[in-house]
C-alpha cells in the first residue's frame, strides 16, 4: 500500500476538510497519516490528526520550528489553513522542496501580496481587473491585514468615517465604496505546473466571521472568465479561493486567498476533489480535470461537537 504523511497548517476547525483528505485516501488505497500544527493541542481536529503545539505563524522562529518538524517527520505533503500560514509555508518552499516535502502553497510575492488588501487591490488594478471603486459613499473600511470581517465598519456618512479614523492610522486600511448585490467565491486547483483542474463559482448566501454557513452552487460565466485571467498569471499553485461581489456594473473583485477557503468541502462534495488531486499529484498519478458540476447545490452547516479525554 502506499504511504504518505501530510502536515496541515492552522486547520483549526477544518473537520470536514480533513475527512474529505480521509476519504480520497481510501479511494486511492492510500495509508495516509495527518498531523497539523496548531497552537493548543486542543483543536477539533485531534481524533484524526496528531497535533503537534507550534508557536504562531507570524511569529520569530517559527520557519525553523515548521522546517526540522518536516524534516523530523518526514513529511511528504503540506498544507496551509490560514493566511499567516500561507505566507510562511510559501517562504520555506524551495527548503522543504530539498528535504523531499511539497508545500502546495503559491509563490511568495503573491501570497505576501494577496494577504494586504491595498497591494491586493493595487495588483487588480493593474492586470485590469475590476475592482471596488475607493470613493462614494457608503464605505466599507477594512483592516488591510484584518480576517473574519474583524476591525471593519460601514461608514454610511463621513462623520462616521472620521470618528472611525480619530484614534487609528489610515495607512493600515483600505477603503472602498461598498457595493451591493450576491457575493460569490470560487474555489479552484492549479497543478504544479499551473494547470487549471477545476473552478466552481457558488453563492455564499450565509455568512459568519467571514466564512460561509450556507452556499449554493451557480455558474456565473462572467466569474468563472475573470477567474481564468487571474489564474492564467504565473505563480499560482494548489487550492485557490476568489471572492466576488455582483455589482450594478458586474462582478468586481475583493480578494483572493492562495488556500483552501472555508467552503471549499462544497466544491469537493460537486466534484472538484482537491485532497484527491493533491495525493495523486504527490505520487505522480495521472491527474484528470473536474467533472461537470451541477447547479443548484445547496450547502448548510450545523454544529458538530467533538471530545477528547487525556488530550493534556
Amino acid at each position: 500500500m502506499k504511504t504518505l504523511k501530510i502536515m496541515f497548517l492552522a486547520a483549526g476547525k477544518r473537520l470536514s476538510l480533513l475527512e474529505c483528505f480521509q476519504a480520497a485516501a481510501a479511494t486511492e488505497g492510500v495509508e495516509l497519516s495527518m498531523y497539523a500544527v496548531e497552537w493548543t493541542r486542543r483543536s477539533p481536529i485531534a481524533n484524526i490528526a496528531s497535533i503537534i503545539e507550534g508557536p504562531k505563524f507570524e511569529s520569530a522562529g517559527s520557519d525553523e520550528f515548521l522546517l526540522e518538524t518536516a524534516r523530523r517527520l518526514k513529511i511528504d505533503v503540506v498544507v496551509p489553513n490560514s493566511d499567516p500560514a500561507t505566507i510562511l509555508l510559501s517562504k520555506l518552499k524551495k527548503q522543504l522542496a530539498e528535504s523531499g516535502t511539497w508545500a502546495v502553497v503559491s509563490d511568495a510575492d503573491l501570497c505576501a501580496g494577496m494577504y494586504d488588501k491595498i497591494e491586493a487591490d493595487a495588483w487588480f488594478r493593474r492586470h485590469e481587473i475590476a475592482v471596488p471603486e475607493d470613493h462614494g459613499l457608503p464605505l466599507i473600511v477594512k483592516n488591510r491585514f484584518g480576517s473574519g470581517a474583524k476591525d471593519q465598519i460601514i461608514a454610511r456618512h463621513e462623520d462616521e468615517l472620521h470618528a472611525f479614523f480619530a484614534h487609528r492610522n489610515r495607512q493600515d486600511y483600505i477603503v472602498q465604496t461598498l457595493v451591493p448585490g450576491q457575493e460569490f467565491s470560487v474555489d479552484a486547483y492549479l497543478t504544479r505546473t499551473g494547470r487549471v483542474l477545476g473552478a466552481l463559482t457558488r453563492k455564499r448566501i450565509a455568512v459568519s466571521d467571514g466564512e460561509v454557513d450556507v452556499s449554493e452552487t451557480f455558474r456565473h460565466e462572467g466569474i468563472l472568465n475573470v477567474t481564468a485571467r487571474v489564474l492564467s498569471i504565473e505563480g499560482w499553485e494548489g487550492p485557490i479561493t476568489l471572492q466576488f461581489i455582483e455589482g450594478p456594473k458586474g462582478p468586481v473583485m475583493i480578494e483572493v486567498n492562495p488556500r483552501f477557503g472555508g467552503g471549499v468541502t462544497h466544491s469537493i462534495h460537486c466534484g472538484l476533489d482537491m485532497p484527491r488531486w493533491i495525493l495523486r499529484e504527490r505520487l505522480e498519478l495521472p491527474l484528470d480535470p473536474a467533472p461537470e458540476w451541477p447547479d443548484g447545490s445547496f450547502m448548510t452547516r450545523s454544529r458538530r461537537d467533538t471530545f477528547h479525554d487525556n488530550i493534556g
